[in-house]
Order: C-alpha cells, then sequence, then structure tokens
C-alpha cells in the first residue's frame, strides 16, 4: 500500500509540475490534458520503475529507546556503495539500518560489542578522516562515516572498557 500511495504521489508531483510549466507556455486546457495525462502515466510508470522487484523482506531489529546510548545518522560502506541510514549504539552491540530512500540497498548491520577487535577512524578515498572502522575477531572490517567521529570513537571505547572490566570482574568472582 506505501508503494502505490508513493506511486501516486510522484505522478502527481511530475503531473504538477508539467501542468505549471504548460499553463505558461500553452493555453490552460492543454496545460489541465497534459498534467493530468502525465499523472495517470507517471503514476504507474513510477511504481514499476523504482518498486518492481524490491523484497521487503529485510527485518530490522527493533531498537528501543531506552536501549540507545547514542546514535546519529551515518553511512555504512557496503558492498563499495556508500549507503545512508541510522547508527545506535546499545549496551550490546553496535546496529546500523538504512532509510528509506536506500530501498535498493536496504540492509541492517548489527555488531556485538564482545566481538570488536579494534575501532579506529576511517579515511574516505583515504583522504578525508570522517568515520570510523570497526574490526571483529574474524578481521572482519565494517565502516561508518558519522557526524562527530570523535563522540562515537569515545561512546564505543567507553563501553568496550566496561565490557572488559565486567569480564575481569566475572573471571576473578565468578558469576
Amino acid at each position: 500500500m506505501k508503494r502505490i500511495r508513493y506511486s501516486l504521489l510522484s505522478g502527481l508531483i511530475f503531473g504538477l509540475i508539467v501542468l505549471t510549466y504548460c499553463m505558461f507556455t500553452a493555453k490552460n486546457e492543454i496545460a489541465i490534458v497534459v498534467g493530468l495525462f502525465c499523472f495517470l502515466v507517471f503514476s504507474p510508470i513510477a511504481y514499476f520503475k523504482i518498486f518492481w522487484g524490491i523484497k521487503d523482506d529485510v527485518g530490522f531489529k527493533e531498537i528501543y529507546n531506552a536501549d540507545i546510548n547514542y546514535s546519529s545518522r551515518a553511512n555504512h560502506i557496503y558492498n563499495g556503495i556508500s549507503v545512508g541510514g541510522k547508527l545506535y549504539l546499545t549496551n550490546s552491540e553496535i546496529i546500523f539500518q538504512t532509510n528509506l530512500i536506500n530501498f535498493t540497498q536496504k540492509h541492517e548491520c548489527a555488531i556485538k560489542l564482545t566481538d570488536i577487535k579494534n575501532v579506529e577512524f576511517y579515511k574516505t578515498l583515504k583522504l578525508i578522516e570522517n568515520g570510523i572502522q570497526i574490526e571483529n575477531h574474524t578481521n572482519r572490517i565494517e565502516k561508518f562515516v558519522v557526524p562527530k567521529k570523535e563522540k562515537w570513537m569515545e561512546r564505543i571505547n567507553f563501553k568496550l572498557k566496561n565490557i572488559e572490566k565486567s569480564t575481569i570482574y566475572n573471571n576473578v568472582y565468578g558469576s
């Protein structure tokens, strides 16, 4: 249902743009007919061009506000492409979820804090230091372009130190 609404909305916007243009350049009767025609033709084209073959089977984890320690918009470097979305830091993991605009590269990336081996700054195109990269114990590296990268690094390292302290405590006192 959402896809149909978006297709109709895009057709309506295109039809209104054509209508406005035609009103200034042609007769009003012609403008109305052409605008209506563009709406009726562009809506199904938009549906098939944009949404055909896209599956909604990517089920994102539900993240509760109480679990979020820090979050911001971010880009995940996924298959060599920068995909926009939101990055969350919780008590147990870092979660990236794509936004609505990136429906063709829709995905979720979840990294457990206990699996993190190394966190360091990331340079886009090896020039601009504007992100963080997270390496896990299997040497897989996930890269994220984030605003306030220093704050992200500080928060992640704080969480990792707390995990280390609790692990040491559990090993010594056995829980």
